[in-house]
């Protein structure tokens, strides 16, 4: 199947993944035991566009093993490649290999699995469709997390896929990629459900008022960002009565409406492909080791999908979207492994939880050294320069 002047081949497909109760949960180190029950289904989600693939899991880490196993089985059915991201939801299982808890080889084993089958069903799902981009601001919803006076307010970002129709009318919505930066942490420690906390809702929303699509959400720079509580507020297993899944409805539910509502205008793109870059980050312990990434950029006419390893904060997207001033770039983070937290240099000096002590949590001989955001900025800019249409 060929594409037409002005679009490009589009799929999308859902996996779900079948998580027993007794399975140990990712997020939260205090959490006092493992799952008891699943409140949504955990779901790997696909979104094939031409030869290029996205994968999301509600999960709140993946190795970058994981994500490399991924990648040998999508190129082996013939597409040029795929991201495979993590929604980061801390209502999730443990799979990450050792990193953020007691690993489960088999749920591990299924979401692998699943994510696979999701990009081989979005890849024979594929029609002829025309993309549209979209943002919207003043959600309300996003907090710095570690400096509360500072105000941010990013953008829920939307591509949608509709199927080309005849005479070049626009048909149905295909397929919708949601991006917002914000810890999927809504739910917190006492929950012992499976869940894709807010990110589910606004996918069923979504999904609600476009029958017959596909929604799927990647969450963008979140490292020093959620919905208004400390990171050192999560260390309590008991919680404290407020993030329930009452208010993870809420949250959903105002981002859903802004993706609805929000305008969208024509992305003209004939082709979609995706460069990557490794990326070598130190860290901060004896011996002077290095952990090794890739920085991604997936280019679909003017628009650029940056996606990042580990918890970068939102700051560094910010800089990103600076280098392509006036053109739709959306910054994607917990992309192809997430090794741990990625502050800015400037961050460091003010010390805390993401700063300091998460490496522990990601098993992980250190934190990663000041400069190591700037790398992964510095190779996403030669990326943007060596395409051409950055």
């Amino acid at each position: 199947m060929t594409s037409g002047p002005g679009t490009v081949r589009a799929g999308a497909a859902v996996e779900l993944v079948d998580v027993p109760a007794g399975t140990p949960m990712a997020g939260f180190a205090a959490r006092l035991g493992p799952s008891t029950g699943v409140h949504d289904p955990l779901s790997v989600r696909a979104v094939v566009l031409d030869d290029v693939a996205l994968v999301t899991a509600d999960v709140c880490t993946l190795h970058e093993d994981s994500c490399a196993q991924v990648r040998r089985h999508v190129r082996a059915l013939g597409l040029e490649d795929v991201v495979v991201t993590a929604t980061h939801t801390h209502s999730g299982p443990c799979v990450g290999l050792g990193r953020a808890g007691e690993h489960d080889a088999v749920v591990h084993d299924r979401v692998v699995a699943a994510a696979v089958t999701a990009v081989d069903r979005a890849r024979r799902a594929q029609v002829p469709a025309t993309l549209e981009y979209g943002q919207a601001t003043g959600v309300d919803v996003a907090r710095n997390r570690r400096h509360p006076d500072r105000v941010i307010d990013p953008a829920v970002q939307t591509l949608h896929a509709r199927a080309a129709g005849e005479g070049g009318v626009p048909g149905d919505v295909v397929l919708t990629l949601v991006t917002y930066p914000c810890h999927p942490v809504v739910l917190d420690g006492a929950n012992t459900l499976v869940s894709a906390d807010y990110p589910g809702v606004v996918r069923d929303l979504v999904e609600q008022a476009t029958p017959g699509s596909v929604c799927v959400f990647a969450t963008g720079a979140a490292g020093d960002v959620n919905t208004g509580h400390s990171a050192e507020s999560s260390f309590t297993p008991t919680g404290d009565g407020r993030r329930t899944f009452a208010e993870a409805w809420r949250i959903g539910t105002v981002l859903a409406t802004a993706v609805t509502a929000s305008a969208t205008h024509p992305l003209p793109a004939d082709r979609v492909s995706l460069r990557s870059a490794e990326v070598v980050l130190p860290v901060d312990a004896d011996g002077h080791p290095t952990w090794t990434g890739r920085v991604t950029v997936l280019a679909a006419g003017p628009l650029r999908v940056v996606g990042l390893p580990g918890e970068p904060f939102l700051a560094t997207a910010e800089r990103i979207a600076a280098l392509r001033p006036g053109r739709p770039t959306v910054v994607l983070g917990y992309a192809d492994g997430v090794p741990g937290y990625l502050p800015v240099t400037e961050e460091y000096a003010h010390g805390g939880y993401e700063v300091r002590d998460a490496y522990r949590y990601y098993g992980m001989p250190g934190p990663f050294l000041p400069g190591a955001a700037e790398i992964l900025h510095d190779a996403v800019r030669r990326l943007l320069e060596e395409d051409g249409g950055g």
